[in-house]
């Protein structure tokens, strides 16, 4: 990605077949065309300045699983992603990282990690923008006051209505301690009036690939708890290569 040398899409194809979410990923585009909008910025910045695309999951080496303890070794969903914020990236001196991650994931007192990063960089280094994704009724009036609800637009804190707590588009987790919403959010985008669309099965697998596929669902929810308890209970060996878990940045 950042040496910007020609890459075959089979070879890029592990990226969002070789997780564990099986269906998740394989048949979306905008994941395809995520990586070659990378690349095209990459392409006309200096190779000390280009963007690293660090992916969510650890890749999986479905050859070798059979039954739901052979995922064992393998960090379970996106739990890579913490440990690589806040036991790599907030450790590297002047790194600059843009995390792209749920919704859920944005307040500092949900059931999340972001209390973690938090502690590790401290709120001043930290940008947290926030998503409407869907226009609702509720949440017209405290939009059409902030911007043009026909189209998408960006807005930062201090063009928030004073004390407010917010649309409920934003309200996104069970439980969460929402309060004031500048006070864990620095920015929100609207996405615009259209409704959003689910492009999954937007790209034909092969016979062989969706064969693949079938099999993996079959491990993952054949036994469901037994398919976690194997994946936590093996969490002392998630990260077993601290600190070589992560590969350095490229150097020309």
């Amino acid at each position: 990605m950042l040496e910007i040398e020609p890459i075959s899409a089979d070879s890029l194809a592990c990226i969002w077949f070789d997780t564990d979410a099986p269906t998740l990923w394989t048949t979306l585009p905008q994941v395809r065309r995520f990586l070659e909008a990378l690349r095209d910025v990459n392409r006309a910045l200096p190779a000390a300045g280009r963007i690293r695309l660090i992916g969510g999951n650890e890749g999986i080496d479905w050859s070798k699983v059979r039954v739901p303890e052979d995922l064992a070794p393998y960090p379970f969903k996106t739990n890579l992603v913490p440990h690589l914020l806040i036991e790599h990236l907030a450790k590297t001196p002047h790194n600059r990282t843009l995390v792209v991650y749920g919704d859920c994931h944005i307040h500092w007192r949900g059931n999340n990690f972001m209390g973690q990063v938090e502690a590790a960089l401290g709120r001043d280094n930290l940008f947290v923008v926030g998503r409407i994704n869907d226009l609702t009724a509720a949440d017209r009036g405290f939009l059409a006051s902030l911007g043009n609800l026909e189209k998408p637009f960006f807005v930062r804190a201090n063009r928030f209505p004073p004390n407010s707590s917010g649309p409920a588009s934003l309200r996104v987790c069970t439980g969460e301690d929402s309060g004031t919403i500048a006070d864990y959010m620095d920015a929100f985008v609207y996405l615009g009036p259209k409704p959003d669309r689910s492009l999954i099965g937007s790209i034909a697998l092969t016979a062989a690939q969706q064969r693949e596929v079938e099999r993996r669902t079959a491990i993952l929810r054949a036994d469901p708890e037994r398919t976690m308890r194997a994946r936590f209970q093996g969490r002392d060996r998630w990260f077993a290569t601290h600190p070589n878990d992560l590969a350095p940045r490229p150097q020309r």
